[in-house]
């Protein structure tokens, strides 16, 4: 299903994990419209549409880094951040970042 505004695409995955395509020439009409709002780790990856194992091996890491990256265990350094932002097409201003526990 796609959006009137031609770059907004709802998709429904395997998983039944719910979200928008994401489009970067799209990027400043979302920032005008919602301000506030950030896209997951997760988010980037499914908008990449890649497994969790199909996207740490495209930024050399293990799956399980990944999975801690979007759990909020662990954090990407900058250059891995960089690396991600750069593969989804997200700007890296866009990309919420959850506070590790540890």
């Amino acid at each position: 299903m796609t959006i009137p505004n031609d770059g907004i695409k709802i998709e429904t995955k395997k998983s039944q994990l719910m979200g928008f395509k994401i489009y970067e020439r799209n990027l400043p009409m979302i920032n005008e419209m919602f301000p506030k709002i950030k896209i997951s780790l997760k988010a980037c990856r499914v908008n990449a549409d890649k497994s969790q194992k199909e996207w740490a091996e495209m930024n050399h890491v293990s799956q399980n880094t990944v999975n801690n990256w979007e759990n909020g265990n662990t954090e990407p350094s900058a250059s891995q951040l960089a690396e991600i932002s750069r593969l989804s097409g997200i700007p890296m201003d866009f990309i919420f970042i959850p506070k590790s526990s540890q």
